[in-house]
């Protein structure tokens, strides 16, 4: 029986991404275990995870932590290792560890050709030449297993629904997820600012309404954002975290703080998903919902490689808000 040790210890998109190989090995090793070593931001989500059949936290830095993960990993009687967060932390590990197969995903390609030469088996991905889903495939090469549409599709409706608090909707809404993305200020300060106010705020919520005369659902993650907070005053507190206003004669709820399991369990039933570009971006494509990602217009190479596989995709440039909520309102 095979067992897969796979890293994935940096991010919950990254993971999602990742979820479609595991899925394509687990339906090709039918008895087949998933390992996965995980960091602190993913280790809830994989935790949760149906097919993933163990989880560890990546070492500390101390020395006697990473002998106690070699040797704790080691007892498992690993039979094929995948490095498919790219890390050089995860590489080296990799060494120690007893394993038949080890595949080491390099991101340099200067790592590529060393592994090349040494007669270890590599996969390059290159972040602007290569979609993710071709790495995927790479590394499936390996095992002769050709890579699905259904592989693609790493969740089910109800997989969240114990995480959900149920709101008064049916299946057709649109989530507005505004985060701190929104804000380069406490995101990335070098991508170009939206300038979002309160009053460019509900003018875009009311066209939302107006274009597609659904309800909204606003979601919003667990960071503190003054302008949510001024938001608030305008809704009617319902129950919780949970609050609701009117516009014409649709509902707009607004849920504040909330974890990321209960953003992904209302994200998974929405018809319409907009925000900046993230996980939930991913989540939203796995239901084939229309999705309106906000990116960085210089960055939009590197995000197409992660977003080539997704249907009913579409793309907006971060730009000042007035400007930005037109391009929003004409993909919807």
């Amino acid at each position: 029986m095979k067992t897969f040790l796979i890293f994935r210890s940096d991010r919950v998109g990254d993971f999602l991404l990742t979820l479609i190989l595991i899925k394509s090995l687990k339906r090709s090793f039918k008895n087949c275990r998933i390992i996965i070593v995980a960091s602190e931001k993913n280790y809830e989500l994989i935790k949760n995870n149906k097919y993933v059949d163990k989880v560890v936290l990546f070492p500390k830095k101390k020395i006697s932590e990473i002998r106690k993960f070699i040797n704790l990993i080691n007892n498992e009687k690993i039979t094929d290792i995948i490095t498919a967060d790219r890390k050089n932390r995860s590489i080296f590990l990799s060494f120690f560890i007893k394993s038949e197969i080890k595949i080491f995903v390099c991101v340099k390609f200067i790592h590529f050709l060393l592994f090349k030469i040494l007669g270890k088996i590599n996969v390059f991905d290159n972040e602007y030449k290569v979609t993710k889903i071709q790495t995927i495939q790479n590394i499936l090469n390996y095992y002769n297993i050709l890579l699905i549409e259904q592989d693609k599709n790493i969740y089910n409706k109800n997989d969240f629904d114990k995480f959900n608090k149920s709101l008064p909707l049916d299946e057709s809404f649109l989530v507005l997820h505004f985060d701190e993305k929104w804000f380069v200020n406490k995101y990335i300060k070098k991508y170009k600012q939206i300038n979002v106010n309160k009053e460019n705020l509900n003018s875009f919520i009311e066209s939302l309404v107006k274009k597609t005369m659904m309800n909204i659902v606003i979601t919003t993650g667990n960071t503190n954002l003054d302008l949510l907070e001024e938001l608030k005053k305008e809704f009617k507190f319902i129950a919780g975290n949970l609050f609701e206003k009117s516009i014409n004669n649709n509902k707009v709820f607004l849920i504040d703080r909330q974890n990321y399991f209960q953003v992904c369990s209302i994200v998974c039933k929405c018809k319409i998903f907009v925000g900046c570009h993230g996980s939930l971006t991913h989540l939203a494509g796995c239901f084939n919902a229309k999705i309106v990602d906000i990116i960085e217009e210089n960055k939009a190479d590197f995000y197409q490689k992660y977003t080539d596989h997704l249907k009913n995709y579409n793309k907006v440039f971060r730009d000042q808000m007035i400007s930005m909520s037109k391009k929003i309102i004409e993909c919807v």
